[in-house]
């Protein structure tokens, strides 16, 4: 695994899924949003907006290059 160091805080990036046509979740390659908090993040995909039949918002750590 890789070690964070205690002084960087992380950050979260939004990603649209859709929906395959076997029904399985396939990830955007571009992030929709950028450097949310885990809060922020969680309260996005919460939204009724952020999901439709064969879409949905998810999030996941960014991680510095």
């Amino acid at each position: 695994t890789m070690a964070i160091p205690r002084d960087r805080k992380r950050t979260y990036k939004i990603i649209k899924f859709e929906k395959d046509r076997d029904g399985f979740p396939v990830r955007s390659q571009r992030p929709v949003m950028k450097g949310l908090t885990l809060e922020e993040a969680q309260a996005h995909c919460q939204r009724k907006d952020t999901r439709g039949k064969n879409w949905f918002h998810g999030y996941t750590e960014e991680f510095p290059k």
